[in-house]
């Protein structure tokens, strides 16, 4: 997830007249990342929709220095426990806010 200071340098590049490819090469980024953000025309950073998403990226940035690395996530097969968490339990909503902002305050520390 990009953070709101790269979505304003994006938007901010593109006013000036640089292309997407320039842009996404300048910033290390994809040009789908880049190109998001200027059809959304917005440097704010959107609200996670899939608590379960949420969750499980949160697992993943939460575990501790020393543990062994976890392999990249290849499938939306990784997020099946997750679901089937969020959806055998009865969470109150704010909770999954809670973790929302917990995970945006954390993706830029990684």
């Amino acid at each position: 997830m990009l953070s709101q200071s790269q979505r304003t340098t994006i938007l901010e590049l593109n006013a000036r007249g640089i292309s997407t490819r320039e842009i996404a090469r300048a910033m290390k980024l994809s040009r789908l990342s880049v190109r998001k953000v200027l059809r959304s025309g917005s440097d704010a950073v959107p609200e996670i929709q899939r608590p379960e998403k949420a969750l499980a990226a949160v697992r993943r940035m939460m575990r501790p220095d020393g543990a062994a690395p976890l392999p990249a996530v290849r499938s939306l097969a990784y997020f099946l426990p997750v679901i089937d968490e969020v959806l055998g339990t009865d969470v109150d909503p704010h909770y999954y806010q809670h973790v929302r902002n917990k995970l945006q305050r954390l993706a830029p520390a990684r």
